[in-house]
This record gives C-alpha cells, structure tokens and sequence, in this order.
C-alpha cells in the first residue's frame, strides 16, 4: 500500500511500476482540484476483496467503479 499524496503530480512514474497492490493521494494538494478530491488505484486482482465504504448493489463486484462516490 502506497501513500502517494506528496508524490502524484510531482514526479514523473506509473502507479503500475511501482509494484504496489493498492495506491491512494489527495488531488487537492499538487493538482488544484477541490478539497475531499482523492484516488485510489488498486491491482486488478484485489479489488473484488475490498468492500466500498457508501452501499452498493454489488460489494463482491470486480468493477473499480464500485468505490465512486458522487453527490454531496
């Protein structure tokens, strides 16, 4: 697991090649986007494991999707 808040935006990498299996940053703080904005990247593998936090028709789902959070 990567904390990658100071790194995104700065240096110039691909979250794949790291070699982690889960990457999350604020985009608020190098990329101007509004305050609460984040990301999370998670290996392909793993994200049928991981439960979003908000309800979902399909906890269990493979689709990365499933962790969007949109509304107020």
């Amino acid at each position: 697991m990567c904390d990658g808040a100071h790194s995104f935006g700065l240096l110039n990498y691909t979250i794949p090649t790291l070699g982690f299996d889960y990457y999350g940053t604020s985009l608020h703080k190098f990329l101007s986007a509004a305050i609460g904005n984040g990301m999370i990247w998670i290996k392909k593998g793993n994200i049928k494991k991981i439960w979003p936090l908000t309800c979902t028709a399909k906890p269990r789902s493979d689709n990365i999707r499933k962790f969007e959070s949109l509304g107020i």
